[in-house]
């Protein structure tokens, strides 16, 4: 049999859930009826694609709209920084209560994946691969010794498999934007801290392999350095750049891998001295950082950044004629914040 590409990769873990959900419906077998709800975001999915889905396993199956005396079945699909999460709460006729969740990498691989558990839950006899389709004349034939009114059903004759190529893996573009807290070590005699606004698109898919391009603009200062010829105040805008192709999710959190390149510029002012002064000089950095998120729901999360990379520029500076700072070998980066994503 041929899946759909999408699909195939959801078969493994939707029909064993599927399969514990069939003995609870044993009692409806005989009539199967059944109330559905659907709660998707507009343009993800709808009750009547889900329906359709459902009769396309099982033409068995009546869908009610008054819930007395059937199982209530109500749908979610969310879409999140983690992916598709769905999830399947039914409510039996006499009060007993399950529920089956899943991630996708699609709102249609949600939707048909809800769809096979809906279609075994209320009728265990429903195909599990390719969805039962409606009877049609070649399903029956009529013997020559019977009248015409007597049909048997013939046995459906197995097929060997046909090779197919690799599923290709379905990828969600997304768009999200995020302002939080930063601080840097390495450029200045103490920490610089400040506040930033990054802005990430990432082509998420159910792999690894899921690349995302983050841009982050950031303007920091440190407290005032006081020396023995003077007190040095220093100041920092800072462009980050990083290329995450590797992506692990979780249903509780996402961690990225990137390669960071920084570019910026590094001030200084020199008072409290015979001869104030002040120096503005280019900053760029080298290196990798790593990137967290914990979604706080369908749109929200926490975002965090840590980070190191090689100074390309080691300015000094003095209060002439001393040398009381030298930017760096390493500097590190870290921040904390909250994004949301328009996707």
């Amino acid at each position: 049999m041929r899946l759909r590409s999408e699909h195939a990769i959801f078969l493994a873990v939707v029909v064993p859930l599927a399969a514990v959900a069939a003995p609870a419906s044993t009692a409806w077998a005989q009539s199967p009826a059944a109330r559905l709800e659907l709660e998707a975001q507009p343009g993800c999915s709808t009750r009547d694609e889900l329906i359709a889905r459902v009769m396309s396993r099982s033409t068995r199956i009546r869908f009610v709209q008054d819930g007395a005396g059937v199982p209530i079945l109500t749908a979610r699909i969310e879409v999140g920084f983690r992916g598709v999460v769905a999830q399947l709460d039914v409510v039996e006729p006499d009060g007993r209560k399950f529920s089956r969740r899943l991630e996708a990498p699609s709102c249609a691989a949600a939707t048909d994946a809800l769809a096979l558990v809906v279609a075994i839950t209320l009728d265990p006899s429903a195909a599990t691969a390719d969805g039962a389709k409606p009877p049609d004349t070649s399903a029956t034939t009529a013997k020559p010794d019977q009248p015409p009114d007597a049909k048997v059903r013939e046995t459906p004759v197995e097929r060997v498999p046909e090779p197919e190529e690799a599923p290709a893996i379905a990828a969600t573009r997304r768009l999200a934007v995020g302002v939080m807290g930063e601080v840097v070590s390495g450029p200045a005699p103490a920490l610089l801290a400040g506040a930033g606004i990054e802005v990430q698109a990432s082509l998420d898919r159910a792999s690894p392999w899921s690349p995302a391009i983050v841009l982050t603009l950031a303007h920091l200062w440190s407290a005032d350095s006081t020396e023995a010829a003077g007190v040095a105040e220093f100041s920092m805008d800072l462009l980050t750049l990083d290329l995450c192709p590797l992506r692990l999710a979780a249903s509780w959190v996402e961690a990225r891998a990137c390669a960071a390149g920084s570019l910026g510029r590094l001030a200084a002012q020199g008072t409290n001295t015979y001869t104030p002064m002040s120096s503005s000089r280019p900053f760029a950095t080298a290196g990798a950082t790593a990137r967290l998120a914990l979604p706080l729901g369908s749109r929200v999360a926490i975002l965090a950044r840590f980070g190191a990379g090689a100074t390309l520029w080691r300015d000094a500076f003095e209060f002439i004629p001393t040398v009381f700072h030298r930017v760096g070998s390493v500097t590190l980066v870290g921040d904390v914040g909250v994004g949301v994503q328009f996707q």
